[in-house]
């Protein structure tokens, strides 16, 4: 009865896998370092872009004197 061995088929590893990790923790290490210096100031600042904004006063009556009576 002849013996059958099953070698594994011969693969060559190129690291492939290894760069898109790097490369994939570069992105994040720079997505966060963009947020903090950019996009954290914009938010804290969250100031209204337009300077001609409509200005709102309203003057209350003064209430501190009770009306005349009649």
């Amino acid at each position: 009865m002849p013996t059958i061995i099953n070698n594994p088929i011969a693969t060559e590893d190129s690291g492939f896998n290894l760069l898109a990790v790097l490369i994939l923790i570069i992105v994040i290490a720079a997505g966060i370092v963009l947020f903090f210096v950019y996009g954290l100031p914009m938010i804290q600042n969250n100031s209204n872009p337009n300077p001609n904004t409509t200005d709102i006063n309203i003057t209350l009556p003064d209430t501190t004197t009770p009306p005349p009576a009649k």
